[in-house]
């Protein structure tokens, strides 16, 4: 079990009991603060085949401190280390990155986005399918900062908040004018035309 366990108020949850068993699992028994939990008791409760209980939506009636057993043919190595679950706030955004940005080839963009949550979330960037290499930061609240644009950072960008609980991601597209070559291309036909005289 992990030293503590951390699960998203009003979202769903997962109280997991890691295991590593050869052979495989066969049985995982819960304890709650010290009692035999009967998960028939918590409506939106549930235990999953890899022994895990889903919570579908975590309330106050989460709390308290998880022990597991898990069993398999050979029987079980006893009880894991007691672990409290603790309750956090999502992260959730307080400015989100608008649908799109335009601007020109070598200039700097700034595309906000902010997030809060208990604990503090981290926001991180990424670009989606092939990664930009040209040169860009995270400025300290969150926003992105791409410093003389290239064709490289053309295409949509997400911003991704994180804490223990969960992730949450906002995207936008980058549009960098005066990147691309229109080239044009002619076709040519030709026709052959038979005449014949009678």
């Amino acid at each position: 079990m992990p030293s503590v366990i951390y699960v998203a108020i009003g979202l769903p949850g997962f109280i997991r009991c890691p295991v590593d068993a050869n052979p495989p699992l066969t049985l995982v028994k819960w304890k709650k603060d010290g009692l035999p939990l009967r998960i028939d008791k918590y409506p939106g409760w549930s235990q999953m085949d890899d022994g895990s209980i889903r919570v579908a939506e975590v309330t106050e009636d989460s709390l308290g401190t998880y022990t597991c057993m898990p069993y398999n043919a050979l029987g079980s190595m006893g009880w894991s280390p007691p672990a409290p679950l603790v309750l956090t706030d999502p992260p959730k955004f307080s400015v989100v990155p608008g649908g799109e940005y335009r601007q020109e080839a070598g200039r700097e963009l700034v595309i906000p986005c902010e997030a809060e949550g208990d604990p503090f979330p981290n926001i991180t960037w990424r670009k989606v399918g092939k990664p930009s290499k040209s040169k860009h930061n995270v400025l300290p609240r969150g926003n992105l900062q791409l410093k003389s644009l290239t064709k490289d950072d053309h295409g949509e960008w997400e911003c991704v908040a994180t804490n223990v609980a969960t992730s949450i991601t906002a995207s936008t597209h980058v549009q960098v004018i005066g990147t691309f070559t229109h080239s044009t291309h002619v076709k040519t036909y030709h026709y052959t035309v038979l005449l014949s005289c009678f």
